[in-house]
């Protein structure tokens, strides 16, 4: 589909992957590489992260989001996560995993300079 569409004025990303996985990466890799060399240069390339508990843990997180900044190189580094439940107390414990999960982001998006984003629940 890139092929189709690398030209079209209105092409401002191509998402590589939804909620990647560490053995993921490399195929990442070399699909950005391929896709960077077929769009103009201001085309983002990227992929959507799991959230902290998706890996197992912030500290596996901290070691997944640098592990895909070094590998795949992505031009924004963003995630998704979803705090609210049914739950007013499973909820509290979400949002600040989410704080967690936001810091993470926006502390490897700095030392790689690039944007940071986040895509929180919206259902």
């Amino acid at each position: 589909y890139v092929e189709r569409f690398k030209d079209h004025p209105a092409l401002a990303g191509v998402y590589l992957k939804d909620e990647p996985t560490d053995s993921d990466f490399e195929y990442l890799s070399e699909m950005a590489e391929r896709i960077r060399a077929m769009v103009p240069d201001d085309v983002i390339v990227t992929a959507n992260l799991l959230p902290t508990y998706g890996v197992g843990g912030v500290t596996e997180y901290n070691s997944y989001v640098r592990n895909y900044m070094r590998i795949v190189q992505p031009d924004t580094l963003w995630f998704d996560h979803y705090p609210f439940t049914t739950n007013p107390v499973l909820d509290d414990s979400l949002l600040a995993e989410y704080a967690k999960n936001l810091d993470i982001i926006r502390e490897e998006a700095a030392k790689n300079n690039v944007d940071a984003y986040s895509f929180i629940q919206n259902s």
